[in-house]
């Protein structure tokens, strides 16, 4: 429990930071959902953090920080892993999000692998939208999200 709290403190933290409270209410940015989706998805909450870990421990100068966003993010993908196998986890907007914020987490934590592994995963990205279907995008968070993804994949 102790560490679910820091985890979401953490997060609260980065979305301060990175989104003041004069941002529009209106923004259709996906990044704000880190914290607004339920928790229920170990793979949202492990991704959240370790992006915001990498961005706050990069902004602070803390290395123990970003290192300890390298954990949240290894994490992050074994429960992702363990979500995408699973039916009920597989079509939960929670589940797209984490595969989003790991995306992001890779694009700023390794740039000199180039955009090989980000494209990558933005094609995985595409298939599992394909796969929950265009009525898991047509409002709400999964709209967001869609609208998060789409820029990004035209080009792919």
């Amino acid at each position: 429990m102790h560490r679910r709290v820091e985890c979401q403190n953490l997060i609260q933290a980065f979305l301060s930071y990175c989104f003041p409270f004069n941002w529009p209410p209106t923004s259709q940015s996906w990044i704000p959902l880190l914290a607004e989706l339920p928790t229920k998805i170990k793979a949202l909450d492990m991704a959240s953090a370790a992006v915001a870990a990498s961005a706050m421990g990069h902004m602070r100068g803390d290395h123990a920080l970003v290192k300890q966003g390298l954990g949240y993010y290894i994490q992050g993908l074994r429960h992702l892993q363990k979500a995408l196998w699973d039916p009920s986890l597989m079509r939960e907007d929670g589940t797209l999000a984490a595969c989003m914020a790991l995306s992001l987490y890779e694009a700023l934590e390794c740039p000199s692998l180039g955009s090989e592994g980000y494209f990558n995963h933005c094609r995985g990205i595409i298939a599992l939208i394909q796969s929950r279907g265009h009525e898991m995008h047509s409002s709400g968070a999964g709209h967001r999200l869609f609208l998060g993804v789409r820029l990004p994949g035209v080009g792919l």
